[in-house]
């Protein structure tokens, strides 16, 4: 999980470089489920930018008058299930190894692989609008995808 050591702002960001745990020869070409929620689970931030090595990916919620705390142990409960609407990008970048440098990886960021990404944020976005629905929370909630 990624540290805001710093605290919170409105606007978020960090890298994804290298994997520090298991799979040390992959990197982290998508964010981890707290980085996608990082704008439910903490009503300052509007914005969380995370940069990969294949692209920005954006998760917003405008909308901070809420008590976080309500919301966020379910969020967190089903972290494991947003989780696994990326899974079929570490399919897709199973041949992206952390030896190539950007140019080599983002050359083989195809088209397809773009709209592919898209739609598994689109998955996302509507698993945790459904989530926060369930608490009155409007269902603001966006996560997008723009590559290099």
């Amino acid at each position: 999980m990624c540290q805001h050591n710093q605290g919170y702002r409105e606007i978020m960001g960090h890298t994804h470089p290298l994997r520090q745990g298991v799979h040390q020869q992959e990197t982290n070409y998508y964010p981890s489920c707290p980085d996608f929620l990082l704008p439910v689970l903490q009503p300052i931030v509007q914005f969380n930018y995370i940069i990969t090595p294949i692209g920005i990916y954006v998760a917003s919620f405008q909308f901070s008058d809420y008590n976080d705390q309500q919301i966020q142990q379910v969020l967190m409960d089903n972290c494991k299930k947003i989780d696994e609407h990326m899974w079929p990008l570490h399919t897709l970048t199973m041949n992206m190894v952390s030896g190539l440098d950007l140019q080599q990886i983002t050359s083989l960021v195809t088209e397809p692989m773009v709209q592919q990404i898209n739609s598994l944020c689109t998955g996302i976005e509507m698993a945790v609008n459904n989530l926060i629905t369930n608490y009155g929370l409007p269902p603001v909630y966006s996560v997008m995808f723009r590559r290099y």
